[in-house]
């Protein structure tokens, strides 16, 4: 391996770009004083990278730049490549030349900063790498590998101590000084790393107890919830079921209520045509008492009786109808069933209790009329006046509850109505 060329731009007094080839064996370079022989070493040195720009007979980097003298601008950065041969790979590169450069750039907020920048190969590195490379070669910034003037009065005149540290890095022995040193640096950090690691192992093993409860009962939380999940389905099913039930039991209620609500029409039926006779029958007697005057009273007495006791098996019939009824709206409150009309029903039985109540009237003066009659045939007997005035009151309480079981009766109609509402609804 030897250096086959320096690349210098904008740096000390070379302006712009110059490159200086290395053939193999020794190079000489030569010239008057000031001509910039010296920067040569220091454009080599300013790559190896010391560790003060002293070295480079400078105060700091940024004074390395070409000051552009009196008729050039000065620069604002400076890049010196170092190029060696590399064929027998001393350099652990994988490239039969290797060039390494630095370069320096003012920073543009602060006229005293800059940036310094690395590169191998074109590839942007570190200081500590290109050491690490450079060093495989013996090569270092702080180095004898370039004697400087007056290196070799300092070797002499030095002590035993600095002495032998030259010898040692003449040797190469400082090399590994240097590298044992960044190794025992490391080793502390991967201590202080290690303890940090063994702090936060202990942080989280005293927290595993807990997370530990926390995944048990994040478990049995999950499993509670499924349960209830599958719990709320089994309810829904169970009341759905159940209201099911309900609704045919409702529904077979209703049915048999409607089919005692028929009964009770038929038997309303019955009493009406029953109702219908009588007053036939009164009427049979009004036109008998007409025909026969004061002889038929005792017979018209006996009629009435008669009439009266039929009257009384009526009323009974209605009393029974209108338990039958009440029993009827008891059973249909226990549903709850919501209540409607029935316009065209209503008006109907609307009608007929007019109808039944016009009739009551007509009886009441028929018998009215009877009365006057038989006055007439007893010639005003006190004891026929006391019959008649009973057969009229026993009109008048036929009349009274006749109004009663309509009105039993139109409640028995609106509770079945009801009933259908219900059905409906359901």
């Amino acid at each position: 391996m030897h250096l086959k060329k320096l690349k210098l731009r904008n740096f000390k007094s070379f302006a712009g770009a110059v490159e200086i080839p290395f053939e193999p064996g020794y190079t000489g370079v030569a010239g008057p004083n000031g001509m910039g022989k010296s920067n040569i070493s220091d454009g080599i040195l300013f790559v190896l990278g010391p560790k003060s720009s002293k070295a480079l007979r400078a105060d700091r980097l940024t004074h390395l730049f070409f000051n552009g003298g009196a008729s050039k601008k000065p620069a604002t950065e400076c890049e010196v490549s170092l190029v060696f041969d590399n064929a027998d790979r001393l350099l652990p590169v994988e490239s039969d030349e290797v060039e390494v450069t630095r370069y320096v750039k003012l920073a543009p907020s602060d006229p005293d900063g800059y940036y310094s920048y690395f590169y191998v190969n074109g590839k942007r590195t570190t200081q500590t790498d290109i050491d690490s490379i450079l060093s495989h070669a013996g090569l270092s910034g702080d180095g004898y590998n370039l004697v400087q003037q007056g290196d070799v009065n300092n070797i002499v005149t030095m002590g035993p101590v600095p002495r032998r540290g030259l010898l040692e890095r003449l040797a190469g022995i400082a090399q590994f000084d240097d590298e044992l040193g960044r190794a025992e640096t490391k080793r502390t950090d991967l201590d202080a790393n290690l303890d940090r690691i063994r702090t936060l192992l202990g942080e989280i093993k005293s927290r595993l107890g807990s997370l530990e409860s926390q995944r048990l009962e994040a478990i049995q939380y999950r499993q509670l919830e499924e349960e209830k999940h599958r719990t709320e389905a089994r309810l829904a099913r169970a009341g759905h079921m159940m209201a099911q039930q309900e609704f045919d039991t409702c529904q077979k209620q209703v049915e048999t209520l409607q089919q005692e609500i028929q009964k009770l029409d038929a038997e309303r039926s019955r009493l009406v045509h029953e109702r219908d006779e009588l007053v036939a029958q009164i009427d049979t007697v009004d036109r008998a008492i007409a025909k026969a005057g004061g002889e038929a009273a005792e017979k018209f007495r006996t009629e009435l009786g008669e009439k009266r006791l039929a009257l009384a098996t009526l009323q009974m019939n209605i009393d029974h109808q209108k338990e039958a009824l009440q029993t009827l709206e008891s059973r249909v409150q226990e549903l709850n069933g919501l209540s409607s009309s029935d316009e065209k029903e209503s008006t109907r039985l609307r009608a007929e209790e007019t109808r039944l109540a016009e009739q009551l009237a007509e009886v009441s003066k028929r018998s009215d009329e009877i009365g006057a009659h038989l006055a007439e045939a007893t010639g005003g007997s006190e004891h026929s006046q006391g019959k008649l005035a009973g057969a009229k009151k026993q009109v008048l309480e036929l009349q009274r509850r006749q109004t009663e079981r309509e009105k039993a009766w139109q409640a028995g109609v609106q509770q079945r109505e009801s009933l259908k509402a219900q059905v409906e609804s359901a």
